[in-house]
């Protein structure tokens, strides 16, 4: 990927894609290189472990899934990852099992002397 593939980055995009049939290092190298070799392409890094691929870009839409299917691999947008507020109970729960967790770290040597 050359350094003038992303014109100073001007209103890049981050996207992360679930790319199909992403399993093995030498398919990451693969993507990593057809879509890191794109203009308009900041960065790209793919995963086999997620099977996933974030790409930076400053390119249309529909152009990045347009070249994953052209390398080989159908890629969708994954959804963004929501975070759900904790309960009140959920965190009062947390908190006494990490109070009983330390009141046993601090018992059990004092068990063991007096076995």
């Amino acid at each position: 990927m050359s350094a003038a593939s992303c014109p100073g980055c001007e209103g890049e995009r981050r996207q992360t894609f679930v790319v199909d049939g992403l399993d093995c290092a030498a398919e990451v190298a693969l993507i990593e290189q057809r879509i890191g070799g794109l203009d308009g392409v900041c960065s790209v890094r793919a995963s086999a472990v997620t099977g996933e691929a974030t790409i930076v870009h400053t390119l249309g839409p529909g152009q990045v899934e347009q070249a994953f299917a052209q390398a080989g691999f159908p890629a969708h947008e994954a959804a963004p990852a929501a975070l759900a507020p904790a309960s009140g109970r959920a965190t009062v729960v947390s908190m006494a099992l990490a109070a009983a967790g330390c009141v046993a770290g601090f018992l059990s040597p004092a068990w063991s002397i007096a076995l």
